[in-house]
């Protein structure tokens, strides 16, 4: 059943076609910037835990150096990781992960917030390491006085991307652990997956349903399934229900159900519905409205941006 969504937030998937984008590698540091050997982009700013984090909410950060690794885990006024004293909660936490099949490692770009380091653009002039989280306030789709077809702030301009469509391709056939060569596990590697195609980069959710309202599925098979990669709040039958982590699959890194669930939306006479996740909380096994994350494939949804 079609039903209609209030949007309190939205993120919008830029452009960004030919980025390089190394997906941060492990956040248990030893305080020296070795980052267990990984290498990464200077200016690069990943999560890493504290002493007494849990093991799946990372409290710290560091930032990659000149030299391409990570510097000391900042927590707070404490500096470094180095305080564990031999406690070993970070080996725990990676342990712990790796024994549920999941990497844990966060992949902040896509999250719909501006995490530090993400929307810094380089001395070159390169574009910012993930754009899709940087859009400014008077980019969003909140419309303060009314005029919806407003858009280079003169009242009466003519919206030059009405009718562009917006869904434009997809991945199909795509486990909830996304997986580009190269690029690690998680939503970095959907975006890489989605520009190899062709494309400019992963739907949001309030891109499909944009994009829905304007007939881009009308060509699409009916019955065809999309992962659905939602970072804003929403109506979902009559109850405003929150974006979570647990909801997409922990960031598309999560493979299997006792945990995790994945919103989806399917193809049903040219239009998308939505199934969505009220109860993100674990449910253990098949998921009943068939937001399971492991033991399914359905298509990484691929949107281009029109900026006239």
């Amino acid at each position: 059943m079609r039903f209609r969504t209030l949007h309190f937030g939205v993120q919008h998937t830029l452009a960004i076609a030919g980025l390089a984008l190394g997906l941060a590698a492990g956040c248990n540091g030893d305080g020296d910037g070795d980052a267990s050997g990984a290498s990464c982009v200077q200016g690069q700013v990943n999560f890493c835990p504290c002493p007494g984090d849990l093991q799946v909410s990372p409290s710290g950060t560091q930032t990659c150096l000149a030299d391409n690794t990570y510097g000391p885990c900042m927590c707070g006024d404490v500096q470094g990781t180095e305080s564990d004293s031999g406690g070993d909660t970070e080996d725990t936490a990676e342990s712990d992960s790796e024994s549920e099949g999941t990497d844990t490692t966060p992949d902040l770009c896509g999250n719909g917030f501006p995490d530090p380091g993400e929307c810094e653009v380089g001395p070159d002039g390169g574009m910012a390491p993930c754009p899709e989280d940087c859009m400014s306030e008077s980019d969003t789709d909140s419309d303060t006085d009314g005029d919806t077809d407003d858009t280079d702030g003169t009242t009466g301009s003519v919206d030059v991307c009405a009718g562009v469509p917006i869904y434009v391709g997809n991945v199909p056939a795509s486990p909830s652990v996304w997986l580009h060569p190269g690029f690690g596990e998680g939503f970095t590697s959907g975006t890489q997956a989605c520009i190899a195609a062709g494309y400019e980069g992963v739907c949001t959710y309030t891109q499909l349903v944009e994009a829905s309202d304007q007939g881009d599925f009308a060509a699409v098979p009916a019955g065809t399934t999309f992962w659905v990669h939602r970072v804003v709040a929403t109506m979902f039958e009559g109850v405003m229900i929150q974006p979570d982590t647990r909801s997409r699959c922990d960031d598309w890194r999560y493979g299997t159900n006792d945990v995790n669930d994945g919103e989806y939306a399917t193809v049903t006479a040219g239009a998308l519905d939505f199934t969505l996740d009220a109860d993100p909380n674990p449910n253990g096994g098949s998921d009943p409205l068939g937001l399971d994350c492991g033991g399914i494939t359905r298509a990484i949804p691929c949107c281009n941006v029109c900026e006239g």
